[in-house]
């Protein structure tokens, strides 16, 4: 049985209050959506024995600046920190990382310098999407052959080329949705087409 509009408006409210996390002790993930729209919270440090962050888990924390992971992280899934647009540095090399998923890092605007294990296996789509800050020589991996994998899949330095056009888009559509009033349907469409766009522009 789905929660009532009420029920999911107020738990809304209740992370928008949030101003840290406290996780319980011999929990192995992050749950799905477990932080979305925490839009308070700005230091994160994520306790050994985790080793995988769940769907959307920290996505809209637009005031997220500081993420510390723990060396059993395995897995960050899709649009894990979406939208998390004052996350400025991502440091993943001391993990055990094999996966990240699609869109893990979209529209992060002020992200500057990724570090990336070599244990990496699985780098998901458009993960760096609407990143304008962020380019293929700040990410930086464990050995040469990471690098060169992260290269080889995702097409960074094509989608380097794009996202600056991609961001004006969507920094334009904001002006219109602000000015305009676009419907939330319309907007929310017009921002999937812009997605979609990228995707096909770096696979």
């Amino acid at each position: 049985m789905p929660w009532p509009l009420s029920g999911i408006i107020a738990q809304r409210e209740r992370r928008s209050l949030a101003t840290q996390v406290v996780f319980l002790q011999n929990i192995t993930k992050v749950g799905r959506n477990a932080c979305y729209l925490a839009v308070n919270l700005v230091v994160v440090n994520i306790p050994e024995g985790i080793t995988s962050i769940g769907h959307g888990a920290f996505r809209s924390c637009r005031s997220l600046t500081t993420v510390s992971f723990p060396t059993t992280l395995r897995s960050i899934g899709y649009s894990a920190f979406e939208k998390c647009s004052s996350l400025d540095n991502v440091d993943l090399l001391h993990t055990q990382l094999q996966e990240i998923g699609d869109w893990a890092f979209d529209d992060c605007q002020e992200l500057k310098s990724m570090t990336i294990p070599d244990s990496l296996q699985k780098f998901g789509d458009v993960v760096f999407a609407i990143c304008p800050t962020l380019f293929p020589s700040y990410v930086k991996a464990g050995k040469a052959n990471t690098l060169e994998y992260l290269h080889d899949r995702s097409n960074l330095v094509d989608q380097a080329k794009k996202l600056a056009e991609i961001n004006n888009e969507v920094t334009i559509l904001k002006r219109k949705n602000a000015h305009q009033n676009m419907t939330v349907a319309n907007y929310d469409t017009t921002v999937l087409s812009l997605k979609s766009e990228a995707a096909s522009m770096i696979q």
